[in-house]
């Protein structure tokens, strides 16, 4: 079961690069700071990579790839004492959609959903919720910060327009 989900994952992902032959497509690099999912801390800095490839003049659909690394506090009733923290490397993958309200050269609002799977201790699917700004430094090339719930609380990167 876990290895036709993986497969369909792939599919989506690549079906959503299938979409890049118009240039209105970029790509991005984030590092996660902070966060926490079903008791898991995130350890700082999650790293993050996207393909986003605009279908219209406000949405934007494309693919993630993520590295996060957890730790989880528990307790382990061998143990004196008890507490453990048991650590996990996990990879994201999976789709994203972003609906942008501010659109313009320079500045961009949007606010989006990334779903897919991660391969951390649980093993599941996951969705997070995110609302982000790009701001233009150069033509092609942009800073991009996210705000969101679900794999990192605050992502910084660059966006580079292809």
């Amino acid at each position: 079961m876990k290895k036709n989900k993986k497969l369909v994952i792939l599919f989506l992902f690549i079906s959503f690069i299938g979409f890049s032959q118009n240039s209105n497509s970029n790509l991005g690099v984030q590092l996660g700071l902070g966060g926490s999912t079903e008791g898991a801390k995130f350890k700082v800095p999650t790293f993050f990579g996207s393909y986003e490839n605009m279908i219209s003049e406000n949405i934007g659909i494309g693919g993630i790839v993520g590295y996060v690394s957890t730790a989880i506090d528990s307790w382990d009733w061998e143990r004196v004492g008890g507490a453990t923290e048991e650590k996990s490397n996990a990879i994201y993958i999976g789709g994203l959609a972003n609906y942008y309200f501010v659109n313009d050269e320079k500045f961009k609002i949007y606010t989006g959903l990334k779903t897919g799977y991660g391969s951390d201790l649980a093993g599941s699917f996951f969705i997070s919720f995110n609302v982000g700004g790009k701001y233009y430094i150069a033509p092609k090339t942009a800073l991009n910060a996210e705000l969101g719930f679900g794999t990192t609380l605050f992502k910084l990167g660059l966006n580079f327009d292809l």
